[in-house]
Order: structure tokens, then sequence, then C-alpha cells
């Protein structure tokens, strides 16, 4: 179900001299799949730390005490979820994909992880340059 972000369409971090990201969201829904090492977490980590006061954001990623079953009690809230392969079962995978209050960015290496469109799955391409640029981080149509 292509659905439009109920809460933001675009995100965009600078962290310093460190990191450049610019995502498009274009769906309400959208899966960020990939093979270990292309950069997910890393996108998830730049996410965290550049928006942990940003009361519209929840991350969720196994690691610290956010329980996935609070997806349930949110309303507003862009709740990206990493490791989600490993977090998400069968309920909360559908509890998700018709969730019209809240907006999604679900980071997982399974593309088949969730019901969704071709269109909302996406991958991550980071470009590192020299030492005096960022290294950029965006967000590409899967192939």
């Amino acid at each position: 179900m292509l659905v439009k972000p109920v809460v933001m369409d675009r995100i965009i971090a600078d962290a310093a001299d460190k990191f450049a990201l610019d995502i498009e969201l274009k769906y309400n829904l959208i899966l960020i799949a990939g093979d270990s090492g292309t950069g997910r977490t890393l996108m998830f980590n730049v996410l965290r730390v550049h928006f942990k006061d940003d009361v519209r954001f929840i991350f969720i990623d196994g690691i610290q005490n956010t329980d996935i079953e609070c997806v349930r009690q949110l309303n507003g809230k862009l709740i990206i979820i990493d490791n989600a392969d490993r977090l998400l079962n069968n309920e909360i995978r559908n509890y998700i994909v018709r969730d019209t209050h809240n907006q999604y960015i679900i980071i997982g290496r399974d593309p088949s992880l969730l019901a969704i469109e071709m269109q909302q799955i996406y991958e991550v391409s980071v470009t590192t340059y020299a030492l005096t640029n960022p290294t950029t981080i965006h967000v590409i149509p899967y192939l």
C-alpha cells in the first residue's frame, strides 16, 4: 500500500565535517535492505545521534531498552527500526504495514521482510571522500 509520508518527506543531517545524510521519503513506509557492511547500521547510528533530542523520532535496534511492542502506542512519529529481520515478528510486521498514524524506516537484510511494493525498497549508498570532505550517505532505489 503506497501511502504518502505522515511525519516528514525528507531527512537531512550534517554531522560537522564527518557525515552528510540526505534521505527523501516518498512513502510512509520504506525498507532499507542490503548485506552486511553496506552502511545500513552506520546510517541508523548517524540518524540516532543527530536526532536524539527530536521528539518526532523513535529509534529501535534491540540493544537499547525500547520495546518493539511500543509502536502500537505511538502516534505521529517517525519510527526507525534497525535489525528488523531479528526484531519484527509477523504480528508487528502486519501492524506496521497497516499503520497510517506513524511513519517507518525499516532496516534489514531481507527485502521480503514486509509485504510492500518494490518502490518502497531502498539500499544505502555511502561515499567516502578525502579527509577534508564528509562521508555522504544516500538512500537509493534497491536494485
